[in-house]
Formats: structure tokens, C-alpha cells, sequence
């Protein structure tokens, strides 16, 4: 209810009518499916002073940009978009690595793409090989139509499944088999399964 007058110690009240209730119900519910915050009468869906447009590609170091190029590109079936080189001021201000030379190659599929980097230099670089445990450890998700040939592909290619399949029981993705493959720089990454494929 709404006080819209007070005189002579007498309230007046205005009650919504349904109608409006129900608008003002489905409006909240709108901008909850949206996944925004609402106070009644505000509708605030960001609040942040700057917006992401997009993800743009994940980032890879390997130890020899041809080989995993290959991988990526003759059995998992990513094009080649550019190969640049970086070095110099540009890649140091970028990486934050003073002496930087880094060999790329830039690979697109599936709505996604691939940055795959090999530093040249500097010389005291490490073989850094996390285990998903791990701090720091990464990863990224595929979805596939057949998990089997996949493993398959990749052991033909030399990477490494760290265990059998499991299939989630519970969860959004209930239903799903899904394994982890690590190639041979110690990168991991999952495939995933939709059910009702085997």
C-alpha cells in the first residue's frame, strides 16, 4: 500500500490493483532470468562501470608451436587464423616478461579460438607441468559427439587420458561422460560427452 495524502490526522491509502501487482511480479521475475539485481522500482541488470564484450581465445604456452599446431589443427580440427611473432618492448609491456620472444599461432573452431605460444626467449623460462590439483592449473572444455574415438585420436597423437570416463550423476551436466587428456607439455584439457551417445 501507498500513502498519497495525510490531512487532519486522517491517512488516505492507495491500494494497487491486481493488474499492477502482476506486472510489477512479472517484471522482477524478467530481470531475475536475466541474472541481474532489482529493487522495486529500479532496474539496475549491471552495476559494474565496465562491461565484457566477449571471451576472445584461450592461451596456451607449449614447448614447440609446431607440434602442438598439428595437434590442434590435423586431429582436433582447428584452422590456422595467423601465425605473428612478438618480441622487443611490445611483448615485454604485454607479458610482463623482460626479453620476451614468443612464437605463435593462432587457431579458430567451434565458436572458439586457440592461442598457442612458444617462447624463444628468455633463456631461464621453466617446464611448468601443474597437475589440476595444483595452483595455477588450467583447463578447457570441449564438448564431443563421441568420446571413444576421441580418446582414440588423441592416444594416436601421443597425448594422455589421466583416467577412464566417468559419467556425472547430479548436477547440470548429469548425464555427461567426461575425461581429462594431457599432451605432451603437461596441458590439460576435458572432453565432454552429452548423454544418450554411447
Amino acid at each position: 500500500m501507498e500513502v498519497i495524502r495525510r490531512h487532519a490526522g486522517k491517512i488516505t491509502l492507495k491500494i494497487p490493483r491486481r493488474s499492477e501487482q502482476i506486472r510489477n511480479v512479472r517484471r522482477d521475475r524478467r530481470l531475475k532470468s536475466r541474472g541481474g539485481r532489482f529493487k522495486r522500482g529500479v532496474t539496475d541488470v549491471n552495476t559494474q562501470p565496465f562491461h565484457i564484450i566477449a571471451a576472445d581465445h584461450t592461451g596456451i604456452t607449449v614447448r614447440n608451436v609446431e607440434r602442438s599446431l598439428a595437434f590442434w589443427r590435423d586431429v582436433l580440427g582447428f584452422e590456422v587464423s595467423h601465425r605473428p611473432q612478438q618480441s622487443g618492448e611490445l611483448a615485454r609491456e604485454i607479458t610482463g616478461v623482460p626479453g620476451a620472444e614468443i612464437s605463435i599461432a593462432v587457431l579458430q573452431g567451434y565458436g572458439h579460438r586457440i592461442e598457442l605460444l612458444e617462447y624463444l626467449a628468455p633463456e631461464d623460462r621453466q617446464d611448468f607441468r601443474p597437475r589440476p590439483c595444483d595452483v595455477g592449473s588450467v583447463h578447457v572444455a570441449f564438448v564431443v559427439d563421441d568420446l571413444d574415438a576421441v580418446l582414440d585420436a588423441i592416444a594416436a597423437a601421443g597425448w594422455q587420458a589421466a583416467g577412464q570416463p566417468q559419467t556425472l550423476q547430479v548436477g547440470p551436466n548429469a548425464g555427461r561422460r567426461v575425461v581429462y587428456v594431457r599432451d605432451p607439455d603437461g596441458t590439460t584439457i576435458e572432453f565432454m560427452q552429452p548423454p544418450n551417445k554411447r
